[in-house]
């Protein structure tokens, strides 16, 4: 008893030093900075692409493209190619570009865990930076990592439950068993390694699907490498269960034991805890005894279900201590193991909402709470009354899982041959079938709670950990509108920054900088006029506090409408005061949109409204330099929505504002005549449904000059 605790005590202190040493773990090769940076707007045009990832992504199967402002694929754009001495960093060849905004779509696949990520990011030429560019790392992007597949969780859940219960096959056969499995024990075996054969298979097949290349290419790359070594590890275990299955007892149950737990260090290779750091070993050592203590618990619970049927009950009590022991052991080490990997993964309290890796593990912690109440309810209630009546031990170890306390040597020596004595006899008459039978059931109900335990670890397998989720959104460039200008006489230069931009509450600062030298302009107060020219009615003012040198700050809900805004920044001086012109155009908010493309037809633009509702929107050139833009509504149902009222406007290249005149054509059915420049057009439409509802949608396309 003092040695096992001592052996726990020992574990858990270096599982602590684990925890203080261990950076956070990522997952997925997710896009952490480049150059050029989301955002940025460069003087002239670069010659090569740097994309920097949270971990080493696999070159081969990774993907980088670049699209114009007007959605064009820009060809010439080189294959993405390993820079020498960073396995992280992607160089991309880019060809001659022109002067202009521009969007790169990037997709990885990790080198360490296999996992796909993705997303987009923009930057301009020559041009002010676009506005709300961003990088696809946010937290809230779709494209952040790719949400694991249906097929993908069945075979990591599979080939959890097959490794649980060959590696606890092993540990409750030598220490719960006495060497030898109950019967029955064959099949269970077999059973479980066909669970991790069918696993691996079906994770194979996921990772095929998610590369989107054929299996001979993937397996030429470091995640197919690493999948064919998981199988190997688990091809090893089938020889292993092989000759266990055909006799469950002696030293093949050890032998059994020990390939199922390599089985799993392999897998732990493959996963969140492998990604360089300093203390990579660690954390490795770490994510390892986490899988092998749920394996020995969970799968244990089988074999316990196993032997509470097949043993008699000479040796049904002592087969059950034991397991408490262990039990307590496993749950120690998985209690310890698991809060490490959780401050290494989240990173802190507030990722535990705000990202799926969170919420996924809230869940999974949830669940092993609600186990440790079944087998708190085991430990009090239930095995007593199978064990019988057993008096105090001081020096006993007292465990919370399944089990009694651990009697005197002495007692032990009285029931070596496993005939309980005196105290220790169960219960006479159906009072011990009935305990016995109640244990059974909460058993059963713990395996069934542990295998929904083992989905929630598969899919968090299958997600970013929330810590590098955290770490990519605080590399993400905030939207913001932003307008330059100077004074009439050219002695004061502002720069306004809107943020988010859109219509609505925002945040304003302005930086106030001398026209010549550069340096802050200094200033006593400093005051925002704004005024809409498409509507004269519209005006306010807002006062701005004092913020950094040559910096002031406020916030207000002045930018109501979308549109392109006059906006006067007064400087006050002691004595005299400058006003500094600028025009900002409010950035419009995210859509979805569904666009398509068919020869000889206009470009059909689908917009979801949300409840179900979508605008459907395309523009017909009738003649040269004139086009028909039309709008309808559609209920969720399919049917057209009936409007009563709407108003709409177009955006033109220069960035003016130009109302639309709507002709009705049927209930949700508008058209309106519009004359045409070459350019990049904005058409925005707003309208009020026959049920009250407001809907509003916009749509931007590319005029290109008429050709006959």
């Amino acid at each position: 008893m003092k040695s096992l605790r001592a052996v726990l005590l020992v574990a858990v202190l270096a599982l602590a030093v684990v925890g203080v040493l261990a950076s956070p773990a990522s997952a997925h090769a997710l896009l952490e900075r480049s150059f050029p940076a989301a955002g940025a707007s460069l003087p002239r045009a670069p010659q090569v692409m740097l994309l920097y990832f949270t971990e080493a992504p696999e070159p081969s199967l990774s993907t980088v493209s670049l699209l114009d402002s007007s959605g064009k694929a820009v060809s010439g754009v080189g294959n993405p190619a390993a820079v020498a001495g960073n396995p992280r960093e992607l160089r991309v060849a880019l060809p001659r570009l022109a002067d202009g905004v521009y969007t790169v779509n990037w997709r990885t696949l990790s080198k360490v865990d296999g996992h796909v990520a993705g997303g987009s990011f923009a930057f301009g030429i020559g041009v002010q930076p676009p506005s709300g560019a961003s990088s696809a790392p946010a937290a809230n992007s779709s494209s952040l990592g790719s949400t694991p597949s249906p097929v993908a969780v069945a075979g990591l859940w599979l080939l959890y439950w097959g490794l649980a219960l060959l590696v606890a096959a092993g540990a409750t056969g030598v220490l719960v068993f006495a060497w030898r499995l109950p019967a029955g024990a064959g099949l269970v075996i077999a059973a479980g390694w066909l669970c991790a054969a069918i696993g691996i298979l079906l994770m194979i097949l996921a990772e095929e699907a998610a590369a989107r290349v054929p299996l001979t290419e993937l397996f030429g790359a470091a995640a197919g490498r690493s999948l064919l070594t998981q199988a190997a590890a688990v091809a090893v275990c089938g020889v292993a269960a092989l000759f266990a299955a055909r006799r469950p007892a002696g030293p093949r149950l050890a032998v059994l034991g020990v390939a199922a737990a390599g089985a799993m260090f392999v897998h732990a290779q493959a996963g969140h805890a492998e990604t360089q750091s300093s203390v990579r070993l660690l954390n490795l050592a770490g994510q390892w005894l986490h899988m092998l203590a749920a394996g020995v618990w969970v799968g244990g619970l089988v074999w316990l279900l196993l032997g509470l049927r097949g043993l008699d009950r000479a040796a049904r009590v002592p087969a059950v201590r034991r397991f408490s022991q262990l039990a307590f052991a496993a749950v120690t080490l998985l209690a310890v193991t698991g809060v490490l990997r959780a401050v290494a993964e989240v990173g802190s309290i507030g990722a535990l909402v705000s990202t799926s890796f969170g919420v996924v593990l809230l869940i999974k912690s949830s669940l092993f709470t609600a186990l440790i109440g079944l087998a708190w309810r085991n430990r009090y209630r239930l095995v007593p009354r199978v064990a019988g009546p057993t008096p105090p031990a001081p020096s006993s170890l007292s465990p919370v899982m399944t089990g009694t306390p651990v009697v005197s040597p002495q007692r032990a020596e009285g029931s070596a041959e496993g005939q309980p004595t005196g105290a220790d006899a169960p219960p006479p008459g159906g009072a011990g079938a009935r305990a016995v039978r109640s244990l059974q059931r909460s058993v059963r109900s713990e395996v069934a709670l542990g295998a929904i335990v083992l989905v929630a670890a598969a899919v968090l397998s299958g997600l970013p950990p929330a810590s590098f989720v955290e770490a990519a959104g605080q590399k993400t460039a905030s939207p913001s509108a932003i307008a330059t200008g100077s004074d009439f006489a050219t002695t004061v230069r502002a720069r306004l920054t809107a943020s988010p931009g859109t219509a609505g509450p925002n945040v304003f600062q302005v930086q106030l900088r001398h026209y010549d030298s550069g340096r802050p302009f200094p200033a006593r107060s400093v005051r925002l006029e704004f005024s809409l020219p498409s509507n004269p009615n519209v005006t306010s003012s807002l006062n701005l506090a004092r913020a950094a040198a040559g910096t002031w700050t406020g916030h207000g809900t002045n930018l109501s409408i979308d549109g392109q805004w006059s906006i006067d920044v007064v400087v006050q001086q002691a004595a005299t005061a400058v006003d500094v012109p600028l025009r900002l155009r409010t950035r419009l908010p995210p859509e979805r949109i569904t666009v398509s493309r068919q020869p000889g037809a206009p470009t059909l633009y689908t917009i979801q409204l949300g409840n179900g509702r979508s605008l459907q929107t395309y523009l017909v050139q009738t003649l040269p330099g004139h086009g028909v833009i039309h709008f309808t509504f559609f209920r969720a149902s399919g049917k057209e929505e009936p409007i009563t009222s709407a108003s709409a406007m177009a955006i033109t290249p220069g960035g003016a504002d130009q109302p639309l005149k709507l002709v009705r054509f049927t209930s949700g059915h508008f058209a309106a005549y519009i004359r045409l420049t070459p350019g990049r057009w904005t058409f925005r439409i707003a309208a009020i449904t026959a049920d009250g509802q407001p809907q509003s949608g916009y749509f931007s396309q590319t005029i290109r000059p008429w050709q006959e």
